[in-house]
């Protein structure tokens, strides 16, 4: 994200022309190489041009692409680097073939991708997948060069929920209230900080050998890459798009413009967006087209969305009105797409988190919460069903007036049914599915006893696949409860405390209990 260039892919899977003004061979210690990245840049110029070596190690670059003059070259393959710096006089017509000789790389860590730092991290992919999340903004490689130990991993987690998602080091923002960690990091954060203090050059890490990716090959290399520099840092485009003329236009994730590039006259201009909320965080993310041609912005923390106009070069703005606005409310989408059918424009709101439907005729906002009630995505489950349905089943009153939990359970499979005992129904209990997934085991077992005098014991069942559970008073031995009986494949019995089976075999829920 943090480029302050714009990349195009012109042709893949073309063969490219015969005549070329610069072509040549890509060789290293161990042959020729396919799937080298070779870059040319022109002296003085905004533009790269670059190209893919094939199976042979050849590379060749369009002849339309390139003017004559004098040329920087480089090259990019993970492990490898140019033995010395290349350059190459262009003149009108054909040059003749250039050799680039490489060589291993000095530090094979300063190029890696993401990707090549997540395979090189040891650990298992439960362990690494919280890092997903990490590598759509910035490089892991400021992890793997750090040398904090865990506590320190925690601190700066908690010091990355007091910035804004479009900050970087050049340009921090602060929130007006800092975001609780849990939302980024989840209950996990202690055993994530504790498993990237082993991955650093920390005192806690362990060594581990760096890997590269495989490079492009066969059709994969036939590609030609341009890129434009743009003609101030730091900037940070985020959506891209290039209209019907072959403008392109950009929305910027951390300041209130938006800007237009014109590739063929490498004219570059900002629009500045008009802010709505001068304390809050600036920058704009997503930028989409609506069936007029105008573009729409989502204006993040600034509240709302604004539409520009193209033909009159001006911004309209869209803000929450004071009922919605809150100091979390953040627009990151907006979907004017079909927003003429109905008069009806979307757009998100990651501060509730939800929707609002916003009316073009009258103004009005309406809004959907679709979260509201529901745990986060970073909860355990079970975790939380468990306590919450046996909380349910004790408080529930006992015809015989004892206190505790009722012997037999009955929780069906459906998420949030009822919940059935010896002598009523306790409805909705939240995560019936995951007690049954817990507790799910034979119909035979014993209850750890948990009212006085009482001791739990099994008696033989009578009938078919021992459907049933007694539960037997130690003061009378000979005492017959009623008969409880299970409906098949739609409920399963679950006991107040869980004690192991008798037998030999461990069930699961005796393991859960541990």
């Amino acid at each position: 994200m943090l480029t302050m260039r714009l990349l195009f892919l012109l042709a893949a899977g073309l063969a490219f022309p015969a005549f070329a003004q610069l072509a040549g061979r890509v060789v290293s210690p161990e042959g020729a190489l396919e799937g080298v990245v070779v870059s040319a840049r022109k002296a003085g110029s905004s533009v790269t041009v670059s190209v893919v070596s094939d199976a042979e190690g050849r590379f060749s670059f369009p002849a339309a692409k390139l003017e004559p003059g004098s040329y920087a070259l480089r090259i990019r393959a993970t492990g490898y680097e140019l033995e010395s710096p290349r350059t190459a006089e262009l003149a009108d017509g054909a040059s003749a073939p250039l050799e680039l000789r490489l060589r291993e790389a000095r530090d094979l860590s300063a190029q890696l991708t993401n990707a090549e730092w997540l395979a090189s991290f040891p650990g298992t992919p439960d362990q690494k997948k919280f890092l997903y999340g990490c590598v759509g903004c910035h490089t892991l490689e400021r992890i793997a060069k750090s040398g904090h130990d865990a506590a320190e991993f925690r601190q700066v987690m908690k010091r990355m929920a007091g910035y804004t998602n479009n900050s970087h080091v050049d340009r921090p923002q602060v929130r007006l209230r800092a975001r609780d960690p849990m939302r980024d990091f989840g209950p996990d954060a202690d055993k994530n900080a504790a498993y990237l203090a082993t991955v650093n050059q920390g005192s806690g890490a362990r060594p581990y050998a760096l890997q590269a990716l495989p490079r492009a090959k066969g059709r994969s290399t036939r590609v030609v890459i341009t890129e434009y520099e743009l003609p101030r840092k730091p900037l940070m485009p985020h959506d891209v798009i290039v209209d019907r003329d072959g403008i392109v236009w950009f929305s910027q994730f951390d300041e209130q413009f938006l800007g237009r590039f014109d590739p063929k006259t490498r004219k570059y201009t900002e629009f500045p967006i008009p802010v709505q909320r001068p304390d809050y965080p600036k920058g704009t993310l997503d930028l989409e087209v609506d069936p007029e041609g105008n573009l729409w912005l989502s204006h993040m923390f600034q509240s709302g969305v604004v539409k520009f106009d193209k033909k009159t070069q001006t911004f309209q703005a869209f803000p929450l009105p004071a009922g919605l606005v809150n100091e979390d409310s953040q627009q990151s989408m907006v979907g004017p797409q079909r927003w003429t059918v109905d008069r009806k424009l979307w757009l998100n709101d990651a501060g509730i988190p939800g929707m609002h439907r916003l009316d073009m005729a009258t103004g009005k906002f309406e809004t959907w919460k679709p979260y509201e009630n529901m745990k986060g995505p970073h909860e355990d489950r079970e975790a939380h069903a468990l306590p919450d349905a046996h909380a349910a089943l004790a408080a529930a009153p006992r015809q015989d007036g004892r206190r505790g939990p009722h012997l037999v359970r009955r929780v069906a499979r459906g998420k949030d049914r009822h919940v059935r005992h010896a002598d009523r129904d306790i409805p909705r209990v939240a995560g019936a599915d995951a007690v049954y997934g817990a507790l799910r085991r034979r119909a035979r077992q014993v209850r750890e006893s948990m009212d006085g005098g009482h001791e739990h014991r099994s008696r033989p069942a009578h009938g078919p696949r021992e459907r049933r559970v007694r539960r037997i008073s130690s003061a009378q031995p000979d005492q017959h409860p009623p008969r409880v009986h299970r409906r098949r494949d739609d409920a399963a019995d679950v006991l107040g405390r869980q004690q192991p089976p008798r037998h030999a075999r461990q069930g699961r829920a005796a393991r859960l209990r541990k």
